[in-house]
């Protein structure tokens, strides 16, 4: 087998398991239908049900381009329907931003301690600030 498609039957089965285990919306689905679904196919269905954890195991799984859409919706649904304050929520919001972009910035090849450091002098930017 080649190293590139197991990687793909890899990474495809943690979706699958992840799949049959969510708490939102289990499927008991096989690799094939999965395939023949397509995982962009999935995506909107996952987001109708709001379980973005496995929205955001999907989109990072197998690479689809699609991260925004999910964070995008998360933040809509959290405005909508939570009874948080909003001292909270902002401190959710800019938690879940914060990883996005160390992600992001890792996949363009930014170095892990180049992020935090930036992340802590944004944090002290904002502390000082007040």
């Amino acid at each position: 087998m080649d190293p590139y498609e197991y990687v793909i039957l890899v990474k495809y089965s943690i979706v699958l398991t992840k799949l049959r285990n969510s708490s939102k919306m289990s499927r008991a689905i096989t690799y094939h239908q999965l395939k023949q679904l397509k995982p962009k196919n999935l995506l909107p269905l996952l987001l109708k049900y709001r379980d973005f954890a496995l929205a955001t195991v999907l989109v990072e799984m197998l690479r689809l381009d699609k991260l925004n859409v999910v964070y995008e919706e998360w933040c809509i649904q959290m405005l909508r329907y939570s009874t948080q304050a909003e001292p909270t929520l902002i401190d959710k919001f800019r938690e879940k931003f914060e990883n996005l972009a160390a992600k992001v910035a890792i996949d363009q090849g930014y170095s892990f301690s180049a992020i935090q450091s930036y992340q802590n002098a944004a944090r002290e930017a904002s502390m000082s600030g007040l």
